[in-house]
């Protein structure tokens, strides 16, 4: 089971005299898989270059050997923790795109990522899930789409809280005559209930992960 899988703690552990080749080595032991023609790839496409120690290199950097020891190693499944932090934006693009090459090189293959950079998951995480207090929440996202819809609306003079009341609303931001509003529900039928208020604008669109994050967890939008 050992050879399937491959973590990648947010701090991994390595020594003071801890190089890549050793850690090449090391793994070597534990994947038989494991691949040093993808290594050279990876390591070029994160623009990886640093010679030397570890302990020498930023934390950019340690993190991306780490990534392309992962992605060397031969495990079908990838648990990755923090995974994009230190790594500068074209490094996080090229993380991107090595992972959509592991997850399409073979079915058996899948990430698990835990992160607080949802903006990064957004748009490569085909399912989110909230890990609150020791305990998986429901999907934030269903069928790919999102379950919560972001709706704005524009009106002919300004509107108060109350006056969406029927239609149910899990958070009302109001300015002036305009109102935003958070619904769950099919885009279809959100539609078609709003037209009770006449509003002279609506624009329905999928509230982004960071908004279903507030949402789930309570935190003012």
């Amino acid at each position: 089971m050992k050879s399937h899988l491959f973590f990648l703690p947010d701090d991994p552990f390595y020594s003071n005299n801890e190089t890549i080749d050793n850690l090449v080595a090391f793994y070597e032991n534990f994947y038989p898989g494991f691949s040093e023609e993808e290594l050279v790839k990876d390591e070029t496409l994160l623009q990886l270059h640093e010679s030397g120690t570890l302990a020498s290199f930023s934390k950019g950097m340690r993190r991306k050997a780490y990534i392309a020891m992962a992605l060397a190693s031969g495990a079908d499944v990838l648990l990755m923790d923090e995974v994009f932090d230190g790594l500068d934006p074209t490094s996080r693009q090229a993380f991107k795109a090595l992972l959509a090459g592991f997850i399409s090189a073979d079915p058996k293959h899948q990430v698990i990522i835990a992160s607080h950079s949802l903006r990064e998951l957004e748009d490569i995480a085909d399912t989110f899930s909230l890990l609150k207090e020791g305990e998986l929440h429901r999907d934030l996202f269903e069928s790919g789409a999102s379950r919560l819809k972001k709706v704005q609306l524009a009106f002919a003079e300004d509107k108060n809280e109350a006056f969406f009341a029927s239609v149910h609303p899990l958070k009302v931001i109001l300015d002036g005559r305009f109102a935003t509003l958070f619904l769950e529900g099919e885009t279809e039928e959100i539609e078609k209930n709003l037209q009770q208020f006449a509003p002279l604008l609506v624009q329905i669109k999928d509230a982004t992960l960071e908004e279903s994050f507030l949402e789930e967890t309570e935190v003012s939008l």
